[in-house]
């Protein structure tokens, strides 16, 4: 699963919103999960790294698109501890998924 380039504006303009301030894309870092109690990749793709501004919540947030069947959605996880890397925003969303917490 990577992350298209195109794909970033589509990101500020949602991180914008949740956020009310103006991201700055400043990269993207290959990421993969792996599961803690076996080797498979539960997870693989680019994330976005965006600065978020002083107003805003958290100084930076990790954002990547999941392409589905039907449709695309869009995630954001601002860099609020335990929050501290692009995997750890990955893992965390996943944890969430796992637990039925949306």
């Amino acid at each position: 699963m990577t992350t298209p380039a195109i794909c970033v504006p589509p990101l500020a303009d949602v991180i914008r919103r949740l956020h009310s301030c103006e991201p700055i894309h400043v990269g993207a870092i290959p990421v993969e999960v792996v599961a803690d109690n076996d080797k498979n990749v539960v997870w693989q793709g680019d994330v976005q790294i965006f600065t978020m501004g002083e107003s805003a919540a958290a100084r930076h947030c990790y954002a990547w698109e999941e392409r589905h069947d039907n449709y695309a959605q869009l995630v954001v996880v601002p860099a609020i501890p335990p929050i501290s890397s692009a995997q750890m925003a990955v893992r965390s969303v996943l944890e969430r998924r796992r637990s039925g917490v949306r």
